[in-house]
């Protein structure tokens, strides 16, 4: 003999206003939903992370000078010494710990020893290497930057042939921490060309 199966009995029915449904949503992902309960909130929220990233990375790039910046303060620096306002020079300069009184004697004679010339920066911003001080200057760069009391990291070189320059961001203010034959460079390229 077969089991029997217990009666069901239904209940009336009664027609009841319709229900509202919501359309019937394409894959849903749950852990979205709960940081992202909006469609919009979920499609901005990419811009909204790659505009904070473009904010730091000027940010940080504001800090870090660029060559025509450099070329600039060595010009600057070139046109001081030419109108002879060395305070305004040395002003530019900074000068390795305890040689603030000999670069600031030195630093008339910087125009007759061809250190510094227009043209020789002309040269330097046109085809110098410019970058970090680490890559600029491997050897060289941590010892310039130790003589100031900073970190070789917070400084960048810009370099052609024996022509050296290095910078520094102190106080907010760009300074030259090396200068170093970007007027003789100039006139010895002259004479092999």
């Amino acid at each position: 003999m077969k089991p029997s199966l217990p009666a069901v009995q239904f209940a009336p029915t009664t027609r009841s206003a319709p229900v509202a449904r919501s359309a019937p949503r394409s894959r849903s992902w749950p852990a979205l939903e709960l940081f992202f309960p909006s469609k919009r909130i979920a499609v901005l929220w990419p811009l909204v992370f790659l505009l904070s990233l473009s904010s730091c990375s000027s940010d940080r790039a504001s800090k870090e000078p660029t060559r025509d910046a450099v070329i600039s303060l060595l010009n600057e620096f070139h046109q001081a010494l030419l109108d002879e306002d060395y305070n305004a020079a040395t002003a530019l300069y900074l000068a390795p710990t305890g040689t603030e009184d000999d670069i600031a004697k030195a630093v008339p004679e910087w125009i007759d020893r061809k250190e510094i010339s227009a043209e020789g920066i002309r040269a330097l911003g046109k085809e110098g290497q410019f970058g970090p001080l680490l890559a600029v200057f491997p050897k060289k760069g941590p010892y310039w930057a130790k003589s100031v009391g900073l970190s070789p990291e917070t400084m960048w070189g810009l370099r052609l042939g024996p022509a050296e320059v290095a910078v520094a961001i102190t106080e907010g203010k760009m300074r030259i921490v090396r200068l170093d034959e970007v007027g003789r460079f100039v006139i010895a390229v002259d004479l092999h060309e």
